[in-house]
């Protein structure tokens, strides 16, 4: 037993030895932010050198980093951000504790040192791990453009004519300043051509949202408005006019006041533009040929008013009030000709000549009170608000047809008619939202209810014998209420590579529709369960892998579901289905980003019980276009964004999307889909001291889904900017779609129904515009907070 005994006090006398050695494993830990805004940076890289050690990690969604087991000696870091200049810091010493750092601040890739005032200029693009960045405010070309035309030029997004948007595939719930939008995407549309491009901030392209997100959101585009975050008292006054064939107007302000506590801001922005719409429309029947060619153009002014306050109690407790105004008043004067034929290669033998003259006023108010509390420094949290907003559309529109024959003579009294129809959109939400940080990963949770109202009383009137009688075949009064009630719960963790969130979202719907016209009232109730699951792996400081999986409903637009005619012209209606469910979709995606230079993403995804546009042909020649639910369709998208600096002075992000679609239409036999193809390039040139200029080029190929075929068309922009008067104002010039390539056409054949169109659009203009910045420039750290409506809007639909 000796031996046993001298070996053991021999190991234990080594491991005293060693034991003060053992402790000197010592760690260095920091954070990485903006050096302006002081917002967190999350996922950049850092590294760790020596002469003889190179250790590289990532910071986490807060921006944090460790390293650990490091030896005594003399350190130093370097740090690298996609869209910000690279940092060594200063060497510092490792002795005998364990070292916290400052925090290390990242400049944007641009600054300007001649008033030895540094000066943030973002790139026009940033990806971040869950979602890419358009930065509006930096772009020349967002002179004079309204945000719907901003939003055509965004990689992976596509806005179809009816107002609908995609972003990679996936149907896309709008987002206002982290709020959704309720309205559908005809009054969507008409939201995007009312907001001004100048009163946009940035566009947040997120194509995988959590559970946290409305289940309706496949993807994600949140447009956050103008909101500065400089302290004191400052704003800026800009002015702009320019056109292409009309002429078009800009101007507008804003003025800020910050201080510790309190944020009272405000903005307007006016825009006057003045635009045409050229559709030419060829119908091919058994018997006979129909041709038809419109001619509009629409006169908008516009006005956006944002104001709001918000005010930090304490270190607990914020509280705040947020209001938007969009308004636009609309005139309307077009010609549609349409033309019968015996056949496409004989001569006209009748013609309709109908004149079309209106005015709009569409209003949109919508108000948030948030009460945001922080229970501890740990980052635990509730968040609670209260949403409203009211749609208000007004128009009178006035239809003159005159019957012609082969000389051109009328040879039948004109069918007069006129319309008169408000619709009212109430949406009322209240939400609460919770967040835990703990030590084995963080944990939200949240409640929502929303009510929307939607009243459409459509009044229509046809003139007889000079005088105006109700047309009782289009007059229709139709009210529709619906009520969703959610409740999440999501999980979101790092575990050093990887980082995980999983979830889960359930939705109860009910709706109610009345048709006061018809008599009739239908209900339906439906709850869905909405799972999400992402989990990305960084295999190094070069790589990052993700998967994510997600479930989500789309619920049909309140107009498709109105049982009723509504008149677009003599031989064109469109009718609602209240029979019309909504459509359910699960989406697969795999990603991979290479130096945060190259980020490629694969799309699959199958939407069951499809709400899909389909054409009927009606009595006496007329063309009847509704929605019907189809058995599925599948989406297949792959999506390549490369982005880089090849010069200090050029950046360039060039994206390139395919996309596969194949649809089931109730097992009717449909033309074969093809592949199609977007691509999009964008160029900006920083010449130091002199000027920036932007080039943006979007090429569509041609494409097959469904019922429709769509060929292609290209579009070039250009714009330049400098900054003026000690950098205190900024001149733009910008010219948009150079050489017209904006034009397309879509054709269908389905059922007897065979139908051509061709559309082109007052897409060429050129705009020129001058800002001037005002006040205290310093940059304050703002909280960034999240609101609670917004989806519903986007579900609202009006010509």
């Amino acid at each position: 037993m000796k031996p046993i005994q001298l070996s053991v006090l021999f190991f234990c006398l080594c491991s005293t030895v060693r034991l003060p050695a053992q402790s000197l494993r010592l760690s260095v830990s920091g954070k990485i932010t903006d050096s302006l805004s002081n917002q967190n940076l999350p996922f950049a890289i850092v590294l760790l050198l020596t002469d003889t050690i190179r250790q590289t990690t990532q910071t986490d969604k807060e921006g944090n980093f460790t390293f650990e087991n490091l030896k005594p000696g003399v350190y130093n870091l370097q740090v690298r951000y996609l869209g910000y200049r690279d940092k060594t810091s200063a060497p510092f010493q490792l002795s005998t504790q364990s070292l916290t750092l400052p925090a290390i601040g990242l400049l944007s890739v641009s600054y300007n040192l001649i008033t030895h005032q540094v000066t943030a200029l973002k790139p026009l693009i940033e990806q971040t791990v869950d979602k890419m960045i358009i930065n509006v405010a930096e772009s020349p070309l967002a002179t004079g453009n309204t945000l719907e035309e901003l939003l055509r030029r965004s990689p992976g997004v596509r806005l179809d004519d009816d107002g609908s948007i995609t972003l990679n595939g996936k149907k896309v719930m709008v987002y206002l300043n982290d709020r959704p939008s309720y309205f559908t995407a005809a009054m969507l549309k008409n939201l995007l051509l009312s907001t001004a491009s100048n009163a946009v901030e940035k566009i947040e392209l997120i194509a995988n949202p959590s559970v946290k997100y409305d289940a309706a959101a496949s993807a994600v585009i949140n447009i956050k408005l103008k909101k500065t975050g400089k302290s004191g008292t400052n704003g800026s006054l800009s002015i702009g006019g320019g056109g292409g064939r009309y002429g078009r107007y800009t101007g507008g302000g804003d003025l800020n006041y910050r201080n510790d506590n309190l944020n009272i801001y405000g903005n307007y922005n006016y825009q006057r533009n003045e635009q045409y719409t050229d559709t030419h429309t060829d119908r091919i029947l058994e018997d006979e040929f129909i041709e038809e060619k419109n001619h509009e153009v629409r006169k908008k002014d516009i006005h956006n008013v944002n104001a709001g306050i918000s005010y930090t109690i304490d270190k607990h407790n914020n509280i705040g009030l947020d209001l938007k105004g969009n308004f636009l008043g609309r005139d309307r004067d077009g010609i549609d000709q349409t033309l019968f034929y015996a056949s496409q290669s004989a001569p006209f033998d009748s013609l309709l000549n109908m004149h079309t003259t209106g005015h709009a006023n569409i209003n949109n108010y919508s108000a948030n009170l948030f009460y945001q509390h922080n229970f501890d420094s740990t980052g635990t949290q509730l968040s609670i608000n209260g949403d409203y907003a009211y749609y208000d559309q007004r128009w009178r529109d006035n239809f003159n047809t005159a019957y012609l024959d082969t000389d051109m003579k009328i040879y039948q009294i004109p069918y007069v008619i006129r319309n008169s129809s408000p619709v009212s959109v109430a949406i009322r939400s209240v939400s609460a939202d919770f967040t835990r940080p703990t030590k084995i990963g963080s944990f939200d949770a949240g409640l929502k209810t929303v009510f929307v109202k939607t009243d459409s009383d459509i009044r229509w009137e046809v003139l007889d014998n000079d005088t105006w009688v109700n047309d009782a075949t289009k007059t229709n009064h139709f009210i529709y209420d619906e009520n969703v009630n959610a409740g999440y719960i999501n999980y979101h963790n790092q575990f050093k590579k990887w980082v995980l969130q999983a979830g889960v979202r359930v939705e109860n719907t009910h709706v109610k529709g009345n048709s006061i016209t018809n008599a009739t009232v239908f209900n339906k109730d439906y709850t869905g369960v909405y799972p999400g699951f992402s989990l990305q792996y960084m295999a190094s400081a070069q790589q990052r892998f993700g998967v994510s999986v997600r479930r989500s409903i789309d619920r049909p637009q309140y107009e498709y579901v109105n049982p009723f005619l509504f008149f677009r012209s003599k031989y064109y209606y469109f009718q609602g289905n209240p029979d019309l469910n909504p459509q359910n979709a699960t989406s697969l995606e795999l990603s991979h980003s290479w130096k945060q230079h190259l980020f490629t993403t694969l799309s699959i995804s199958r939407t069951n019980n499809v709400i899909a546009g389909v054409y009927i042909a009606g009595d006496n020649k007329v063309l009847i276009t509704t929605y019907q639910n189809v058995t599925h369709y599948d989406n297949y998208n792959l999506n390549i964004t490369y982005t880089t600096s090849p010069t200090k002075w050029w950046n360039t992000m060039n994206a390139v999307q395919v996309f596969y679609i194949h649809y089931d239409y109730n097992d009717i036999t449909l033309p074969k889909s093809k592949p199609g193809a977007y691509v999009i390039s964008n160029n900006t040139f920083n010449i130091p001291h002199l000027f920036t200029l932007e080039l943006n080029a979007v090429y569509s190929s041609n494409s097959n889904a469904g019922l429709s075929a769509l060929t292609s068309y290209w579009v070039l922009n250009t714009g330049i900017q400098r900054n003026l008067l000690k950098n205190k104002a900024t001149l733009k010039l910008s010219v948009n779609d150079i050489f017209r390539g904006q034009q397309f056409a879509l054709s269908s054949n389905y059922q007897g129904v065979n139908v051509k169109q061709h559309f082109a659009f007052d897409s060429r203009f050129a705009m020129l515009s001058f800002t001037y910045r005002f006040g205290n420039r310093k940059i304050k750290p703002r909280t960034e907070r999240q609101t609670g409506i917004e989806k519903e809007k986007k579900r609202i639909q009006s010509n």
